[in-house]
């Protein structure tokens, strides 16, 4: 392997928005471990090869919601590849079962939504600040780097989203795990970021019964997308930033401003003190 090449790691890389990450860093040359749940893994790999002769793969099946599964993942890829360079956090579903039903007794709400989109990404996040962490510091123009984390959030993670509110309620808490994580992170010189997808024509909520209502809104391609995810892993300087994609659009979307002063100052003072409030 060229002691040059990127290794990156995809989870939900067999089809939609995670294979669309596969084939930007595919073109660039890097190791590609592609982790799915999906059988499609293996499939896939029969064209990739002889599509990107200039890159390498390695294919895993796992559940990221089971951190068992995920981290011998994660160990057995940097004991092959001796380092991981960008992790990007993208496995996610969207079975959305009515939350507001008539029912003569509440039943409990089913989670898988929640835990793929949230619980996963928190595995896939802590085992890839756990490998990065290893490699040396690139001091580059824009700022000193060990590596990269994207996590794909969603427009359903910044605006109401009725029609799946734990699918919004998933995605909203990867948006305040990468905003939240960026300081600490900056520390130790690993940049983390999201991306946040307006609608895209995937294999996830794009079905049969769907395709009339997908022909009325407006689909972003997956090439803004890649452009954006590009973006993120390759400025430094960029780190807690959620990358809104949107048409042909990128826009980087800040945090809501402090209600006052006294809460943004109070916050700064919990951080640098390294106070841990029970309360919070």
């Amino acid at each position: 392997m060229p002691g040059d090449r990127k290794v990156v790691l995809v989870t939900g890389g067999a089809s939609g928005i995670g294979l669309g990450a596969v084939h930007l860093f595919a073109e660039q040359g890097a190791h590609v471990c592609m982790v799915d749940v999906s059988q499609q893994v293996s499939e896939v790999d029969k064209t990739l090869a002889s599509e990107y002769p200039q890159a390498s793969f390695s294919f895993h099946k796992a559940n990221v919601a089971d951190w068992d599964q995920l981290a011998e993942i994660f160990e057995k890829v940097y004991d092959e590849q001796g380092r991981i360079d960008i992790v990007f956090a993208n496995a996610g579903i969207s079975r959305e079962i009515s939350f507001i039903l008539d029912e003569e007794k509440p039943s409990k709400p089913q989670l898988p939504t929640l835990e793929v989109n949230l619980i996963g990404v928190l595995n896939t996040v802590k085992l890839a600040t756990h490998y990065i962490k290893k490699n040396e510091i690139v001091n580059e123009p824009r700022g000193a780097s060990r590596g990269s984390i994207v996590c794909t959030s969603s427009i359903a993670a910044l605006y109401p989203f009725p029609i799946a509110p734990i699918y919004a309620a998933s995605k909203a808490g990867v948006v305040g795990l990468v905003r939240s994580l960026a300081a600490p992170l900056e520390k130790v010189a690993i940049q983390i970021n999201s991306v946040a997808p307006a609608f895209i024509a995937t294999n996830l909520g794009a079905g049969a019964e769907n395709r009339d209502s997908f022909g009325k809104i407006i689909l972003t391609p997956m090439s803004t997308l890649t452009r954006g995810l590009q973006q993120l892993v390759s400025d430094p300087s960029l780190s807690g930033q959620v990358a809104v994609v949107h048409g042909d659009s990128i826009t980087l979307s800040p945090p809501p401003q402090f209600v006052d002063e006294d809460t943004g100052r109070d916050i700064d003072i919990l951080w640098s003190s390294g106070v841990k409030p029970a309360g919070v």
